[in-house]
């Protein structure tokens, strides 16, 4: 199964989460020169299988001659790291803690960019990610694309894409008025 997920989830690779990542199409919106992400979540209950996918451009509903090519697409799987509980005694995370009382598991944390395919075992599940950066001269409306999900390179699903280009120019970063960089740790 695989379905269009959400980009503030991060889905357990040891369970089959369907169930949390349900939309059939996914619809982004943002302004010229504005980044716009999505996730998709594909999920396993069956024999293991080799997973790729591949992004058609994105095409202007009512003028076809428009597309935003997959030069402006920046995907790559969702790869897990080990982690242990954090805050589990409620005082902050810092300072001595002893590994015996907080226990580990896998969390989605980096997207791989580099991998083009990978095995996702039965009864796990795989999420990817995509980015598209609008460019700066795109026609303001609405664009469509579809993801199509592989096993061993032939299509076995096809996720729509609609992205709304809004008729708003984000400046170029250098020509921004004021930077803010906030980091949390």
């Amino acid at each position: 199964q695989a379905a269009w997920g959400s980009t503030i989830v991060r889905y357990s690779k040891e369970k089959p989460s369907i169930t949390t990542a349900n939309k059939k199409e996914q619809l982004l919106t943002g302004w010229k020169g504005e980044r716009v992400s999505a996730q998709f979540v594909v999920c396993n209950n069956s024999d293991s299988f080799e997973l790729s996918y591949t992004i058609t451009p994105l095409v202007h509903v009512k003028n076809r001659r428009q597309t935003i090519s997959p030069e402006n697409y920046f995907t790559g799987f969702v790869r897990y790291v080990m982690t242990d509980e954090l805050n589990k005694d409620r005082k902050g995370g810092c300072g001595y803690r002893n590994s015996v009382d907080f226990d580990s598991s896998l969390v989605a944390d980096p997207i791989d960019h580099h991998t083009k395919e990978l095995m996702v075992y039965n009864k796990t599940t795989q999420a990817g990610w995509l980015r598209v950066q609008n460019p700066e001269d795109a026609e303001p409306g609405v664009y469509t694309a579809k993801v199509q999900i592989k096993n061993k390179g032939k299509s076995i699903k096809k996720l729509p894409l609609r992205l709304n280009v809004v008729n708003r120019v984000l400046p170029a970063y250098n020509d921004w008025k004021f930077h803010l960089d906030l980091w949390q740790n």
